[in-house]
């Protein structure tokens, strides 16, 4: 049994982990868990004493988890649920934004009502204790601007001061939270910023708003560069929302000093049900009905168990979306479990259940003691009923794929009786059923013949509720029952019928359909293409390969129309790949694929052409060598090209593209490839590009900023070529293969130094690299790809401009001078110092070029 110290303890860190807000109280702890408030009071000497626990100075003193000593730096954000998925690029983004280089940059969290705003910004303050950015006595200030909504001079006088310090200037060796901000009017919102933009300020602002709500001022926007999303709970992953969950009961459990016991219906709704508040919905539902059970089972000194009934109805209706997330559902809450918190731990037992309607009976006894309407049982029971025939169901057919190894296991008698009362049924509802109830449905009517499982009794309801819901199927399983009882001669009772009938009416879980590509024989004369693809699908059982007959004595345009039905009608989604005998074939899909922007690509295997050409050739002439050379050179346009090629990429211009070619012909022993630099600034004249190299040969590798993704060709990343050791590019090249490495720049700096002949590395190179930094901290975070192709462009650039070279015009300037207008502004006051270093002027086609690299355009 644990002691009175160690409860304590426990009620502390467990309210840490779902309250976040300041602490608790002497008098709350000794109150929530029975104890006298002296001891209650020595207990929290001796932890504070020990270093387990910390406190608030002031009155009344909170107690809670030092989080300092008890995580490492780095940790601080683990106590959030979703560290690690849905919060990772925040938390990525709030860490960036604190360890700017010189002083922090400010934060706006934006999220619904009870997302966990407030408690990200707490996180964040013991983020910045832990790495030592402010002391541990640094204040954690707040302030709800919502409370000052119509009274905006007196929220000017708390934030700038008057006569004293305001909550601003009182920050300034800490941190300042401003929840609501959007309650601020828009001159309030400006001072705050050009307070905020002081160089004497040292502190860390954090705001927060809804996402409707976001302040439109430029001045404001500009000094809370770093902008954070919570998600709302329904966006989060459901094995997030059930660590939420977790946490609320073993906190409410520690609260009330008793285990809690949750069923798996329970649990089911409070995952699925529609939380208007998020977070904070979930926590007071779960308190509302924790608060039920125990008044409910006060008498009861060991546990209390939490029924459907304890909450609100508008949880119970969370089980209508069952459906949709049956499958992640079931991997979190397994079948005729409970889940009992007791403060610290969560247990999960099951209990196995043999007969399906015993236990739904039982379990709509036990939602009728609790008071549910008969309306809510059958809502509930009926999604259970679907639920477990569909687990049984699985369980049969779990090891059967075809009517063969049916037949191994299955009398070829019952398996004929059972297929010829399923195509009546078809027939009669103009249906299709899945392969697979025809499975389940043998194996289990074998079981009801051979006597090998357990019968099922089938309760009143259930009966009500099948033969009212599936008249027409209960009617025809009702004299498939007597078909089967004549002929085995075993008896088909009332509840054989009732499984039937829900053979008949259970629906797979669809799968989501993946088309494939698909492969098309195109050959002239009659059967060839055709018995070509019978011989394939006869030896392999494949079914998305097709023919189609090219015929002599059809004019072009009539070809051209019947190919193109043809292949739209065999795509399914993933392109076709044409095996073709005729150079005709491959003129007609060029522009086929241009005009239904089906993705094709050609094979050839010129057999007929072949044929036809050494059959003329072996008639004029008797030396076979002869006939062989000559008819080689005739069909030599069909021959698979050897030419190799690697392309460089810039996501602008060629300038970049042009170095990077330079590098790799350098570096990479790519004798027997040539690599051609192109640009990516117009998509289409860069698909068409790459078709055409692919007429001619093959593209062994694409290299630059971001992966085009075209034609399933390698990628490999810029980033990868220069922090590979050069001896070591050439086997890159050749693999394709990524690797996550940290950046050398001195070494790409070298190599500019070596190719510029007017920009001196020396001066370019640190403007370069704080251009990047305010880039990445002001603009948007960019990865380390496109760091190294801006930097390669922006150095290529200013030598070009130096060289007197005009500037490279970019078709989709005036697009981005609109969609990213303050982008755009704020890019250009960062080029300022290397235009005034060099004496240039970046043009606005230029700048724009930069921001496609930066937002991948």
């Amino acid at each position: 049994m644990k002691s009175n110290k160690e409860k304590v303890y426990d009620f502390i860190q467990m309210h840490s982990l779902a309250e976040k807000e300041g602490g608790v109280s002497t008098s709350y702890i000794a109150e929530a868990l029975s104890l006298q408030r002296t001891n209650v009071s020595s207990i929290l000497n001796t932890l504070v004493n020990e270093g387990r626990i910390a406190k608030t100075n002031g009155r009344p003193v909170l107690y809670f988890i030092d989080q300092d000593i008890h995580r490492k730096e780095e940790d601080c954000f683990q106590e959030m649920t979703g560290w690690n998925g849905s919060l990772k690029h925040g938390i990525q983004l709030a860490k960036a934004a604190i360890l700017y280089p010189g002083r922090s940059l400010n934060l706006l969290i934006v999220g619904e009502k009870g997302t966990g705003k407030k408690q990200f910004a707490k996180v964040i303050y013991n983020y910045c204790i832990a790495k030592k950015l402010i002391s541990e006595d640094a204040p954690f200030l707040q302030m709800n601007c919502r409370d000052y909504a119509s009274e905006q001079d007196q929220a000017k006088e708390l934030l700038m001061g008057k006569g004293e310090p305001g909550l601003l200037n009182q920050s300034e060796k800490g941190i300042l939270y401003l929840d609501n901000i959007q309650y601020l009017g828009g001159v309030l919102q400006r001072e705050v910023a050009m307070y905020s933009s002081s160089s004497t300020t040292r502190g860390v602002l954090i705001a927060s708003c809804t996402p409707e709500t976001i302040p439109a001022q430029e001045e404001f926007q500009g000094e809370f560069p770093i902008v954070v999303n919570m998600p709302k709970i329904t966006e989060r992953p459901i094995a997030e929302r059930m660590e939420m969950i977790k946490i609320l009961f073993s906190t409410e459990a520690s609260r009330v000093g008793r285990v809690l016991v949750v069923k798996e219906e329970l649990m089911r709704c409070l995952l699925l049900y529609e939380c208007s508040d998020n977070f904070q919905q979930l926590k007071r539902d779960i308190k509302i009905g924790c608060a039920n059970a125990y008044v409910r089972e006060l008498a009861n000194s060991d546990e209390i168990t939490l029924f459907v009934s304890d909450f609100d109805v508008r949880i119970r209706q969370g089980i209508l979306r069952y459906g949709n997330v049956r499958e992640e559902i079931e991997k979190l809450i397994p079948e005729n479990s409970s889940f009992a918190f007791d403060g610290r731990d969560m247990k999960v037992s099951e209990t196995e259940s043999k007969n399906i309607y015993k236990e739904l009976s039982r379990k709509a006894q036990k939602l009728d003691a609790e008071g549910i309407s008969k309306e809510d049982i059958q809502m509930l029971l009926s999604t259970e009923l679907e639920r477990a025939f569909g687990k049984y169901q699985r369980q049969l057919v779990h090891d059967i794929t075809s009517k063969k190894e049916l037949g191994l296991i299955v009398d070829e008698e019952l398996i004929e009786l059972v297929e010829n009362f399923i195509k009546k049924v078809e027939v009669l509802q103009n249906r299709k059923i899945d392969e697979t109830i025809f499975f389940g449905l043998c194996l289990h009517i074998k079981g009801v013949v051979n006597h090998s499982r357990e019968p099922e009794t089938v309760g009143k309801l259930e009966i009500s509720q099948v033969v009212t819901r599936h008249k027409q199927e209960y009617m025809l399983s009702s004299e498939f029952a007597e078909e089967i009882q004549e002929k085995y001669r075993v008896e088909m009772p009332i509840d054989e019928v009732i499984l039937i009938t829900m053979f008949l009416c259970y629906e797979p879980p669809k799968q989501p359909s993946v088309g494939k590509s698909v492969i098309l024989y195109a050959f002239y004369g009659k059967g060839i293409a055709s018995s070509i693809v019978k011989t394939i699908t006869d030896i392999t059982g494949f079914d998305h390969v097709y023919s189609f007959e090219l015929s002599y004595k059809k004019d072009e345009n009539g070809t051209y129309e019947a190919l193109k039905k043809c292949i739209r009608e065999i795509d399914q989604g993933k392109g076709v790949c044409i095996v073709y005998d005729s150079d005709l074939v491959s003129k007609m899909t060029e522009e086929i694929a241009r005009e239904t922007g089906i993705l094709i690509r050609l094979f050839p295997a010129p057999v007929t052409t072949m044929g036809i050409e050494l059959a003329r050739k072996a008639l004029r002439s008797s030396n076979l060598d002869a006939v062989y050379r000559e008819t080689m050179r005739s069909v030599g346009d069909f021959a698979i090209s050897r030419e190799k090629y690697l392309v460089t990429l810039c996501t602008t211009g060629k300038g970049g593209a042009e170095e990077l070619k330079k590098y790799i012909e350098k570096y990479g022993n790519v004798k027997d490839v040539e690599v051609i630099p192109m640009s990516m600034s117009d998509e289409d004249a860069l698909k068409e590009a790459f078709q055409g190299l692919m007429r001619q040969g093959t593209i062994v590798c694409v290299v630059g900023t971001f992966d085009p993704k075209l034609y399933s060709i390698p990628f490999c990343s810029i980033t990868d070529v220069f922090t590979t050791p050069k001896e070591r590019l050439p086997e890159l090249l050749r693999t394709a293969e990524s690797k996550d490495c940290e950046i050398d720049y001195q070494e790409v700096f070298d190599y500019l130094g070596q190719q510029f002949k007017y920009a001196g590395i020396a001066k370019l190179r640190p403007l370069l690299e704080d251009l990047l930094h305010q880039i990445d901290g002001q603009l948007k975070h960019i990865t380390q790809d496109a760091q190294m192709g801006l930097l390669i462009h922006t150095a290529c650039c200013v030598e070009r401009l130096l060289a007197g070279e005009a500037s490279q015009t970019n078709p989709k300037r005036q697009m981005i001078c609109i969609k990213y207008a303050k982008e755009f502004h704020k890019l250009l006051r960062m080029l300022k110092p290397i235009e005034k270093a060099f004496r240039i002027i970046f043009s606005d086609d230029e700048v724009a070029n930069m921001l496609m690299i930066i937002y991948q355009i």
